[in-house]
């Protein structure tokens, strides 16, 4: 076997624990697959809560929160700091490097407070809205807290081991769930979901310095350790903040709040499989690559690697979502939304190119490289202010979610074309090697749509719920049967399928003793 594929096949070998002495692709396998265990269990959460809070309160409500989040997200990323990544990468930290992140963190949280105060009143007199003075001043307490946990969790992080943070959002989005149901129950109003978010970090901080105790001490003894990394990522993130934001922050001013309320919600509702599945496997990518760095070949390998597993898993999530939302938005939202079911079908799609360039981030960043992911965000930004401008003013907000797929479109391409220019993988290359992961994709949806259709004419939403259960079932048994049968036909090429069998087998030894 080539040294490549010994190194990091990083999605192949998933271990029943987190061994910091296991090789990197296992310890990477094993971070992965407990990362999306845990994003299942606190998504599952936050579906509870959407849920509840979508039956109690109404799509007005959820319009003003969007506008009041959107300028959150976007001051939160210009004040963007990502020192725990950077600490990461530190491979000998000392209390000075910790201490340097608590007092960077802090000095972050007054200044981000001082902004957001200030800029509440002129957003909500550019928007004619008086409650958004406080809405948004009360929720600059979540992304200010947001970097007050205690450092020292990152010596979890360097070994991979995720346990400790897996606890610490569960107990965080619990928090949140009790809360913001308790007082929408009681009071019917917006400022449910603003208790809701600021709980979640405000619990996760006081409980990561109970679990993990550290004295603070100011000193910015070590800032020059990360100086360099952070003015990078902090333009980045200030970008796609811009990125992701700015469809909400456009149609806040040119639709009402219920269809603003609607699209957020169909927003987050899209964005599911990507937050519980993809950025999952992600997160250990950086740390991952980071330790081999000094290898391009082994880099090479495990970027091939990985987003062959990411397409291959999340093509046939995002696919059914699109199938199914109108089914799913009545048993979880009720009659009120179904309104953004095909909203939510589309958006899904518009995710799908992304995944074929999911890991050049991680890449791109354990290569100190972060630099390189500007000119594609900023691409993005000049790209898509326009077309949305007149997109939105033309269609509204039917106009906004159409522009998503051309956008979707446009990066990936650009994204592609960074790919082959650092690794040398070729655009032709990238979309073939997944062709069966497509093929078998069309093949699921070709087989479940009639079953579906009749699933949006069925009365009984417990009948309804089993039903949709089946479908699911059967189509995750159509998809892995196609993609199977392709590979065999194939000639059982090197790739995805043979590494999932191998997984396979070695859990079923694992479970047999």
């Amino acid at each position: 076997m080539p040294a490549a594929r010994r190194g990091l096949d990083v999605w192949w070998v998933m271990g029943s624990e987190i061994n910091s002495d296991a090789p990197v692709g296992a310890r990477t396998a094993a971070s992965a697959g407990l990362l999306v265990a845990s994003r299942l269990i606190t998504k599952c959460i936050d579906l509870i809560t959407l849920s509840l809070l979508g039956r109690l309160l109404t799509p007005t409500d959820f319009g003003i929160i969007a506008i009041a989040m959107s300028v959150i997200f976007i001051v939160e990323a210009v004040m963007e700091i990502p020192i725990s990544v950077a600490l990461v990468r530190v491979m000998n930290p000392t209390k000075r490097h910790y201490d340097t992140a608590f007092t960077v963190g802090l000095l972050r949280s007054c200044v981000l407070m001082a902004v957001v105060i200030a800029l509440s009143w002129p957003i909500a007199e550019l928007y004619r809205d008086e409650r958004l003075v406080w809405l948004i001043s009360a929720l600059g307490v979540a992304p200010a807290v947001r970097s007050l946990g205690s450092p020292r969790i990152t010596e979890f992080t360097r070994r991979m081991d995720y346990r400790p943070i897996v606890v610490l959002e569960a107990t965080g989005k619990l928090t949140s769930l009790v809360l913001s149901v308790a007082i929408a129950w009681c009071t019917g109003s917006y400022w449910a979901i603003a208790v809701g978010t600021i709980a979640t970090p405000l619990t996760m901080a006081v409980a990561s310095h109970i679990a993990f105790p550290y004295k603070p001490r100011l000193s910015l003894a070590e800032w020059s350790e990360f100086s360099a990394f952070v003015r990078w990522s902090t333009i980045n993130q200030l970008v796609g903040a811009m990125n992701w934001q700015i469809d909400q922050l456009m149609l806040g001013r040119m639709v009402s709040r219920q269809d603003l309320g609607r699209f957020s919600m169909a927003s987050n509702l899209a964005s599911l499989p990507t937050q519980v599945i993809i950025i999952q496997l992600l997160n250990p990518l950086t740390v991952a690559f980071s330790l081999i760095r000094d290898n391009i070949d082994r880099v090479k390998d495990a970027y091939r690697a990985s987003a062959a597993m990411i397409v291959c898993v999340g093509l046939p999530v995002l696919i059914g979502l699109a199938l199914t939302a109108d089914p799913l938005i009545r048993l979880v939202l009720g009659e009120q939304w179904i309104v953004i079911s095909p909203i939510v079908a589309f958006m899904a799609l518009s995710i799908i190119p992304s995944l074929f360039v999911a890991p050049l981030s991680p890449l791109l960043m354990s290569l100190n490289r972060t630099q390189e992911l500007f000119p594609i965000a900023l691409s993005e930004l000049l790209f898509k202010i326009p077309i949305l401008l007149v997109a939105i003013w033309l269609f509204g907000m039917e106009g906004a979610v159409a522009m998503r797929m051309v956008i979707a479109i446009f990066v990936t391409a650009v994204s592609m074309r960074a790919v082959q220019q650092k690794i040398g993988w070729a655009v032709w290359r990238q979309l073939a090697e997944h062709w069966r992961s497509m093929v078998a994709g069309a093949l699921m949806a070709a087989a479940v749509y009639p079953l579906i259709r009749d699933l949006e004419h069925e009365p009984q939403i417990v009948l309804m719920a089993a039903k949709l259960m089946g479908v699911v079932v059967l189509a995750g048994a159509i998809y892995a049967g196609a993609v199977l049968a392709l590979w065999l036909v194939a000639g059982r090429p090197a790739g995805a399928e043979a590494k999932i069998l191998g997984l396979l087998r070695s859990l079923a030894r694992r479970a047999i003793k």
